[in-house]
C-alpha cells in the first residue's frame, strides 16, 4: 500500500462532504486510470495536461464529491495538479 500524500490548502473549501483545508491523496490505482484515462498527452516534446481529467483524479484520490476540485483556489488546484502529475511519472515542476 503506498503512502498518502496531505497538501494543506491556503483557505477552506466546501465540499459534499463539509468543509476542509486539507487534501489528502492516494494513489489512483489502474481501474481509475481506464474510466479516467491519463490526464495528459506528450506532445511536440513535451505535455499537455488535461484539467478536466485532472479535476476527476484530485475528487477520486482525495474522496471528494463531483465537482468538489472546482471549489479550489487557483494555487491549490495547481499544487493538487502537479501531485495528481506526480502519480503518472510527470511533473510540472
Amino acid at each position: 500500500m503506498s503512502e498518502k500524500i496531505v497538501k494543506t490548502l491556503s483557505k477552506e473549501i466546501d465540499t459534499i462532504k463539509g468543509k476542509t483545508q486539507e487534501l489528502t491523496f492516494s494513489e489512483p490505482t489502474g481501474l481509475e486510470l481506464r474510466k479516467i484515462g491519463m490526464p495528459f498527452i506528450i506532445k511536440d516534446g513535451g505535455i499537455e495536461i488535461n484539467s478536466d481529467k485532472v479535476a476527476l483524479y484530485i475528487e477520486k484520490c482525495c474522496g471528494l464529491g463531483v465537482n468538489d476540485a472546482n471549489n479550489l483556489p487557483l494555487p491549490d488546484f495547481v499544487e493538487a495538479q502537479n501531485t495528481v502529475l506526480g502519480f503518472f511519472g510527470q511533473s510540472e515542476n
